[in-house]
């Protein structure tokens, strides 16, 4: 486990590796990000793999992350355009689909553009 990880990225408990195929080896695959509360959050397309000195796979696994959450925060912002949409899910259950970090930053985001152009408007 990398629970030094949980430094820089506040919330942030592990990530989680994939079990290797016997069990001398050591898990060299990272899958997902495991928040504090027990949020799983997946890399997506690819998994990361350990390899190399300690210092440089540290820090592409750094990048990894940040980029990892990036496409989640774009995905909960293109999603909740729907919001308002009696078709899509509401706002509600929206939430549950993304981490909470990534929700609650989405939801202030919108509610910044929506107090811009009211103000804009006046």
């Amino acid at each position: 486990m990398c629970e030094f990880i949980g430094d820089c990225f506040d919330g942030l408990k592990t990530i989680k590796f994939i079990p290797p195929p016997t069990s001398s080896e050591i898990a060299k695959v990272s899958n997902a990000l495991e928040s504090k509360d027990g949020e799983i959050v997946p890399y997506g397309s690819e998994d990361f793999i350990c390899e190399g000195a300690v210092e440089n796979w540290l820090s592409r696994l750094e990048q990894k992350m940040r980029s990892t959450l990036y496409e989640v925060l774009e995905q909960s912002k293109a999603t909740s355009e729907f919001w308002d949409n009696p078709d899509y899910k509401p706002r509600e259950e929206w939430c549950a689909d993304y981490p909470a970090q990534c929700a609650l930053l989405t939801t202030q985001m919108v509610w910044t553009e929506d107090v811009t152009r009211a103000f804009e408007e006046l």
